[in-house]
């Protein structure tokens, strides 16, 4: 078997390099460049998902090395069931964005068509690495090819975007690899098998978890380091951003934990992750309930469901501090499950989006309304998408959301210490409160986009969009009812990855895996399905006993207006209302300039939310930096003698620094 699954990984990386040489082919004008480099994209993705699946299936861990022409250029590969598990998530992604790619023009360049695979190649290479020099060349990969990806979005805003996202990226770069090298350097080799922070004192060991949250965090767009991914995940083309948001932030928190399994993590740092997570869950969808960009609103969804899985990774990192396997194999089991569920809904409606952007021109939910008329299954595949994402029955959001609050529960059960419970108790607040505003998004979502009437000649001109898209959204809104109707098969994939994470192999038992919860599940499941199937039998009876008549909604006797409908901006106002505390909007009414006392013109209204993070943190931060740089710049006079000043400088001090220490 280890044959098989040496030759598919090997298989990967020849079709991810055959897809990048397919973009150099064909015509520019009908983006044959694409086509050719989405077709090899699709191959390494089904393979990917097959050597992911052998490795889960039968529990045998795959590991290479190969030599580079340095002694110390090493590079050293291994899957195990973690890594297996999140390879079937990219893989099974990366098949479902090809295929809508093989239909999809808007915005795409050969840029795209070339960096695509690799960017794809980088990820899969990141979660095979066994040592810290393969997962930083990897991780510098993956952030190189991401941002020539944002940057391909057309205008100057992809542009601005992707040098934020360069900016945050490369900072939280410097963190890991100061955390990693540290952690190598005391350990003696840089194998992953061989770190360990046993010797290490721990003040050290706190400080190196920190290092570790910031430089994840930042890539995952944790609050406060959130602030590029608002905007970068809105800039790039629709397939690219269905990458990002679906599986990208996720390899942060795979480095998060494989490296977390190496230490003596404390209880502080799951509390740590619980609160971090819980701010960015509420925030995240609290901001996306204001936007009016379908884009932009998925963006901040991902912040949200990003907190969600760093809330779940502090409960495993608390259980694992505590020596707790029932807990802690509850939150790695609810963590893969959200974390699969996210991938598909995530993408299905970025994907949607990109429909949308192709179809109808536009992506401002203001200017939507009606599209369930003109696009029928686009509408259906995207209902199917916020069910997900709002946690409803029967879609595979609620069974993933189901998991994180007996997760929370039992954490609340098992916590030794009064300020344990309080914590706990305050991340059960934020998963409701999150919850409720997540239903509350989209529904705005779905209703101001597909139901009352067109708002725009671009809403009025809608089509349907061709096959390929189509299929692949099908495709993906099967996957999320599918795990939602028989979540067993979610299960049973996530049992095989358990139990195989850590310095010693094995973080965790599973208890709970053994068919405990999924007994509970699945009896909460079946209740609601035995409640919704006598809800429709009755339905059912009385409208065989009902004449029903269909008409033209009644308004008065006026004739119904586009305007009378609600737009985004407007059913947020409740929102704006309730958190006003905290979102602080900005209003202006605009009067014509030459108006007249008696008969004024129309008037304009315009409501805006600042970032606060950004005027109050980061600007201030940006601005203290220029000034520092400023000074520092004065060093730097072009003087040849000045430098050679320095040179002598630094050669007295390195010689007193050896003579006396």
């Amino acid at each position: 078997m280890k044959d098989w699954i040496e030759f598919g990984c090997g298989l990967i990386g020849l079709l991810y390099l055959a897809a990048v040489g397919g973009a150099f082919g064909g015509r520019t004008r009908q983006h044959r460049f694409y086509f050719w480099s989405n077709w090899g994209a699709l191959a390494a993705g089904v393979v990917t998902v097959v050597v992911a699946l052998l490795v889960l299936v039968t529990g045998v861990d795959w590991s290479a090395t190969f030599q580079g022409p340095l002694a110390w250029m090493q590079l050293t590969f291994r899957l195990d069931g973690l890594a297996a598990f999140f390879l079937f998530t990219l893989g099974l992604l990366a098949s479902l964005v090809a295929i809508y790619a093989l239909g999809y023009e808007c915005h795409i360049t050969r840029s795209v068509a070339i960096f695509q695979p690799l960017f794809l190649l980088s990820l899969t290479g990141l979660l095979a690495a066994s040592d810290i020099l393969s997962f930083l060349f990897f991780w510098e990969l993956m952030s190189l090819t991401s941002y020539f990806l944002i940057v391909a979005g057309s205008g100057g805003g992809p542009k601005k975007a992707g040098f934020l996202y360069l900016m945050m990226t490369q900072f939280g770069t410097a963190f890991i690899m100061l955390a990693v090298l540290t952690l190598a350097a005391g350990s003696g080799g840089t194998s992953f098998a061989g770190l360990n922070t046993a010797g290490m004192a721990p003040a050290w060991r706190g400080a190196l978890l920190v290092a570790l949250f910031i430089g994840f965090g930042t890539k995952a767009g944790i609050v406060p380091l959130h602030i590029w991914l608002p905007k970068a995940h809105p800039a790039a083309p629709a397939p690219v951003s269905a990458l990002l948001s679906g599986f990208m932030i996720k390899a942060a928190l795979y480095g998060l934990l494989r490296f977390v399994g190496f230490f003596q993590t404390e209880a502080w740092f799951g509390a740590l992750l619980m609160l971090m997570g819980g701010i960015s869950a509420v925030l995240g969808i609290l901001y996306a309930f204001m936007a009016k960009d379908f884009k932009r609103l998925l963006a901040y969804c991902s912040i949200e469901n990003m907190g969600l899985l760093f809330l779940t990774a502090g409960v495993f990192c608390w259980g694992y501090a505590l020596g707790n396997g029932r807990l802690t194999g509850l939150a790695l089991a609810a963590l893969e499950m959200h974390l699969l569920n996210h991938a598909l809904f995530k993408g299905l409606l970025f994907m949607s989006a990109g429909a949308l952007l192709q179809g109808c021109g536009t992506v401002d939910l203001d200017k939507m309304g009606g599209l369930i008329q003109r696009m029928p299954q686009t509408a259906c595949f995207t209902l199917i998408g916020c069910m997900a994402g709002a946690g409803l029955p029967l879609v595979s959001g609620f069974v993933s959301e189901w998991l994180i609050l007996q997760m929370l529960f039992l954490a609340a059960l098992l916590a030794p210490l009064a300020w344990m419970k309080l914590i706990v108790f305050t991340g059960i607040g934020m998963v409701a409160l999150s919850a409720g505003l997540a239903g509350a998004t989209f529904v705005k979502l779905f209703g101001t986009a597909f139901l009352a009437l067109p708002r725009s000649p671009q809403s009025r001109a809608a089509r349907e969009v061709n096959r390929q898209m189509r299929l692949a959204m099908g495709l993906a809104a099967g996957c999320c009812l599918l795990l939602g109707i028989v979540p067993w098969l979610g299960w049973r994939l996530i049992s095989f990855s358990s139990g195989r994470l850590g310095r010693d192999g094995a973080v965790a038992s599973h208890p709970v895996m053994a068919g405990g919860l999924f007994g509970e599940v699945s009896g909460q499941l079946a209740g609601i399905l035995a409640v919704l199937a006598i809800v429709a039998l009755t339905v059912w009876l009385v409208r065989r006993k009902l004449a029903w008549r269909t008409g033209t909604t009644w308004n008065c006797g006026a004739t119904l207006q586009p305007s009378m409908g609600y737009t985004g901006t407007g059913f947020a106002k409740m929102g704006r209302l309730a958190f006003g505390f905290w979102l602080r909007p900005q209003r202006r009414v605009l009067r014509p300039a030459a108006e007249h006392p008696l008969f004024p013109g129309p008037l304009e209204y315009r409501s805006q939310l600042p970032s606060h993070f950004e005027e109050r943190l980061y600007r201030p931060g940006a601005r203290l930096l220029l000034k520092v740089s400023a000074q520092v710049r004065r060093v730097q006079a072009g003087s040849i003698k000045l430098y050679l000043g320095y040179i002598l400088a630094v050669l007295v001090l390195l010689l007193i620094y050896i003579r006396w220490f």
